[in-house]
C-alpha cells in the first residue's frame, strides 16, 4: 500500500506540473462564461465552461453547453437549459454558415466527486453522446468536430469558488488551499474539502453550498464554435484611443449635445436620463454618418428588449418618442426635411452574428414602421447599422461618476485592445473587478445600466430649419431611463402610429368550457350553464375581483332525473406581473355557497336535497389568444382546492311512485327536522378551462 500511495503522489506531482505549464501557456486562451446562471441561494454568478485548447484567434464567443444529471451521461433535453441549449446551436450553425465554421470543439468534464475511474467513463461518455449528436443531425460538419475530456474538473470549481459573493476570503483560501495542495492525493482532497466548515449564510460549506450549487454546474460539455467570421474593432474618428496613457482617455470624447465644428462627428446626448443607482447620467444615442451641417438636434430614439427586434410601444419611453417623433414632422413640414436617418445598434454582450441579425432587423423594424406611416418620407431615409456599439460603451464609461479613473483605464483597454479578439473582449471586461460603490462592475452596474441603454435605435432628422442652440438647462430626472426587468417581458409588434388615446379593460365575462360538456346517460347533455365576471380595478395593478355563478336545471320526472345547482362564488385574485394586462399565472382565494337537489337514480328516485357553502385557494394561467397585446379573448387555465360544508337530507321516490318523493326518517314524524345530516370536504374543489372576453372597456388618454 505504501509503494501504491508513493507512485499515486509521484503521478500527481506530474500531473501538477503539467497542469501548471498548461496554465502558463494557456494565458492567451479565454475563459469562457455561460450566459446561463448559476443560483448560489440568495444570488446568482455566470456559469464557468471548460477551457477550449484551440487557436484562440478564431474564437469568438460562439458556443453553447449541455448540462449531465449526476452520475449519467445521457442527453436529456429536459434537463436544465438543454432544449434552448441545442436550438441556440442549431440558430448559430445556421447564422454562420457551415462554409465559414473552421472547427467545432466538444469539452466534456466530470465533478471532482466520487471515483475516479467513473469520473473518467462519464466525461468520455459525454463526450461521445455529444460527438454522436452532431454527427447525426449535422453531418456536414463531421470532419470538423474535435473532442477534448477533463475528468474531473478541479479548475472549474477554483474558479467558480473565487467568483462566488457568499464566501469569505478565509474560506476561499482553505477551499482552494484543499485543491491545489501538492502534498494531498486526489482521493485526499475529495475528502478533506468535505470538512472544509461552515459558513453563517450557506451553511455546510461543503454539503448545503458547493455540492448543492456548483458540482451540478460542473457536469457540463461545452461546444465551441470557432469560425472565420470576425467582427472588426470600432475606433472613433475624431480620437485614437489605442495603447493610451493613464490619464489621456479623459479627453478622448466629446460629450455635450453639439460639439464645435471642428470635430468629426456630433455626440448626440438624448434628453432621457440613465439612473446608475445613486445618481443619473445623461443617455448617449449612437453616432449619425450624415452631414453635421444640417444637424439640429433633432432626433428621438426606441429602445428594445435584450435579444428582441420587435417594436415594443409600450417599453420605456417608446410610446413618448414616436410621439414626439410625429409632433416633431408636423413642426418642421415635410418639405423642409432633407433626410432622415435611422441608426441602430446592438449591445456589445453575447455572439456577434446575433447581433449583427438584430441591429439589422431594428433598423429593418423602424424603417418599415416610417414607410407605413410617413410615405411622403420614404424618398428621405437612410439606415445605417452599429453592430455591437463598443463606441457607445466607452463613451459611458468614461463620463461614468462611480468608477475610479483605474477602472475607466482597465476597462477602456480591454475595450481599444488592438490584439484582442471580439469575444476575448467580451470575456475580459466580465473580469474586471468590483467597486465598493457599485459592486461587481460588470454584473451589477455595466451590464445592469448600461447595456440596456445601448440597445435602442436613433432616429435622426435633418432639416434646414436650424433653431438657436440653447444653453444646457438642468435635466427633470423624473423622466429618467429605467430598464425593465427581464422578467417582465412583454413583446408588442403593433407598428401602427400612437393613438391619442386607448381603451383598456374594465370587465371581463367568461365561461368554463368542460362544464358545459356535462353528460349523463338518461339526462344525455346536460350543460353546467355558468358564467363569470371579472373586474379590473385598474389597467396595470395586479389584483383582480371576480363573480361566478353556475345554475344548471335539469329535470326529467318520470325518469327521476333531477341536476338542480343554484351555485355563487366570490373571488379575489392576484396576477404574478405587473402591467400584464392580467394575464399569465395567478393566485386567489375564494369563498362559495350553493342549493342543490340532485337525483340520477332511475329506479329508486333516490337523491340528495341540501345547501352547502365553503372557501380555499385557486391558481392558474390565463392565455391571451391573437398577436395584439390589448387583445380581448383569453383562455384560462384554473384549479382549485379547499374546504366544503354541507347540510342535506336523502330521499326517495314513493313506491309505487305517484309524484312525490319522501325523506329517508324512521321516527316519529313530528321529530323531523330539515337538514338533519352533515358532510364534509377538504381537497380539490374545481377546475377547468375557461373562455375570455373583454366586455367593456374604457377610454383613456396616452401621455
Amino acid at each position: 500500500m505504501r509503494f501504491l500511495r508513493t507512485i499515486g503522489k509521484a503521478i500527481l506531482a506530474v500531473g501538477l506540473v503539467l497542469s501548471a505549464t498548461f496554465s502558463y501557456t494557456a494565458t492567451a486562451q479565454i475563459r469562457f462564461v455561460s450566459n446561463h446562471l448559476v443560483n448560489v441561494g440568495n444570488t446568482s454568478v455566470e456559469r464557468i465552461l471548460p477551457k477550449p485548447v484551440t487557436d484562440s484567434t478564431y474564437v469568438d464567443a460562439d458556443y453553447t453547453d449541455i448540462l449531465f444529471r449526476k452520475n449519467s451521461a445521457d442527453l436529456e433535453l429536459n434537463y436544465m437549459d438543454n432544449r434552448k441549449a441545442l436550438s441556440h446551436f442549431r440558430n448559430l450553425i445556421d447564422s454562420l454558415g457551415v462554409e465559414n465554421i473552421v472547427e467545432i470543439e466538444i469539452v466534456a468534464q466530470a465533478s471532482p466527486d466520487g471515483i475516479v475511474s467513473r469520473n473518467v467513463w462519464l466525461a468520455q461518455h459525454r463526450a461521445d453522446v455529444i460527438l454522436d449528436y452532431l454527427k447525426h443531425s449535422y453531418p456536414k460538419l463531421n470532419a470538423k468536430i474535435t473532442v477534448q475530456t477533463v475528468t474531473e474538473s478541479w479548475d472549474n470549481l477554483v474558479e467558480y469558488v473565487k467568483q462566488d459573493p457568499n464566501l469569505t476570503a478565509e474560506e476561499k483560501e482553505r477551499v482552494i488551499g484543499i485543491i491545489e495542495s501538492p502534498t494531498l492525493t486526489v482521493g485526499e482532497k475529495k475528502q478533506k474539502i468535505k470538512t472544509v466548515g461552515e459558513n453563517p449564510k450557506v451553511g455546510d460549506i461543503y454539503y448545503d453550498y458547493l455540492l448543492k450549487y456548483y458540482y451540478p454546474a460542473i457536469k457540463n460539455t461545452g461546444i465551441y464554435v470557432l469560425h472565420n467570421f470576425v467582427e472588426p474593432v470600432q475606433t472613433a474618428s475624431s480620437a485614437k484611443r489605442n495603447n493610451p496613457s493613464s490619464t489621456d482617455y479623459k479627453n478622448r470624447r466629446t460629450l455635450t449635445p453639439l460639439a464645435s465644428p471642428s470635430d468629426d462627428q456630433i455626440r448626440f446626448v438624448s434628453d432621457k436620463m440613465i439612473n446608475v443607482g445613486n445618481t443619473y447620467v445623461r443617455r448617449i444615442l449612437p453616432i449619425p454618418e450624415t452631414d453635421s451641417s444640417y444637424v439640429d438636434a433633432d432626433y428621438t430614439d426606441i429602445d428594445f428588449r435584450k435579444n428582441i427586434a420587435d417594436l415594443d410601444t409600450s417599453y420605456m419611453n417608446n410610446r413618448k418618442a414616436l410621439a414626439h417623433f410625429k409632433d416633431l414632422i408636423d413642426s418642421l413640414g415635410i418639405e423642409n426635411i432633407v433626410e432622415i436617418e435611422i441608426v441602430a445598434q446592438a449591445s456589445p454582450e453575447g455572439i456577434v452574428s446575433r447581433n449583427v441579425w438584430l441591429a439589422q432587423h431594428r433598423a429593418d423594424v423602424m424603417l418599415d414602421y416610417l414607410k407605413e406611416n410617413y410615405p411622403d418620407l420614404n424618398a428621405k431615409l437612410t439606415v445605417h447599422t452599429v453592430n455591437e456599439s463598443w463606441d457607445n460603451l466607452a463613451a459611458y464609461v468614461i463620463q461614468d461618476p462611480n468608477l475610479t479613473d483605474e477602472e475607466k483605464q482597465r476597462i477602456l483597454d480591454i475595450i481599444d485592445s488592438p490584439n484582442l479578439t471580439v469575444g476575448a473582449k467580451k470575456q475580459l471586461i466580465k473580469n474586471v473587478g468590483r467597486n465598493s460603490n457599485v459592486g461587481d462592475i460588470y454584473y451589477d452596474y455595466l451590464f445592469k445600466y448600461y447595456y440596456p441603454a445601448i440597445r435602442n435605435t436613433g432616429i435622426y432628422v435633418l432639416h434646414n430649419y436650424i433653431a438657436p442652440i440653447m444653453d444646457m438647462q438642468p435635466i427633470n430626472v423624473s423622466e429618467e431611463f429605467k430598464p425593465a426587468p427581464p422578467d417582465s417581458i412583454i413583446l408588442n409588434t403593433d407598428l401602427s402610429p400612437v393613438p391619442p388615446v386607448r381603451k383598456r379593460p374594465v370587465l371581463a365575462v367568461k365561461t368554463n368550457l368542460p362544464y358545459l360538456s356535462f353528460f349523463t346517460p338518461d339526462l344525455g347533455w346536460a350543460p353546467i350553464y355558468n358564467i363569470e365576471a371579472e373586474w379590473y380595478p385598474t389597467e396595470k395593478g395586479r389584483w383582480t375581483w371576480l363573480g361566478e355563478y353556475e345554475f344548471p336545471w335539469h329535470v326529467v320526472p318520470e325518469r327521476h332525473q333531477y341536476f338542480q345547482i343554484l351555485n355563487l362564488q366570490l373571488e379575489g385574485r392576484r396576477y404574478f406581473k405587473k402591467a400584464s394586462n392580467h394575464t399569465g399565472w395567478y393566485l386567489s382565494g375564494y369563498v362559495g355557497a350553493n342549493l342543490f337537489d340532485i337525483c340520477f337514480d332511475r329506479y329508486a328516485g333516490h337523491g340528495y336535497q341540501g345547501e352547502g357553502f365553503g372557501g380555499g385557494l385557486g391558481g392558474g394561467y390565463v392565455l391571451p389568444l391573437g398577436k395584439k397585446p390589448d387583445t380581448r379573448w383569453k383562455l384560462e387555465f384554473l384549479v382549485k382546492a379547499g374546504v366544503y360544508m354541507t347540510l342535506y337530507d336523502p330521499y326517495d321516490a314513493g313506491n309505487p311512485f305517484s309524484g312525490k318523493y319522501y325523506y329517508e326518517w324512521y321516527d316519529a314524524p313530528e321529530l323531523f327536522m330539515r337538514r338533519n345530516m352533515i358532510f364534509r370536504w377538504l381537497g380539490p374543489t374545481g377546475a377547468g378551462v375557461s373562455l375570455s372576453y373583454d366586455l367593456i372597456r374604457k377610454k383613456v388618454k396616452n401621455k
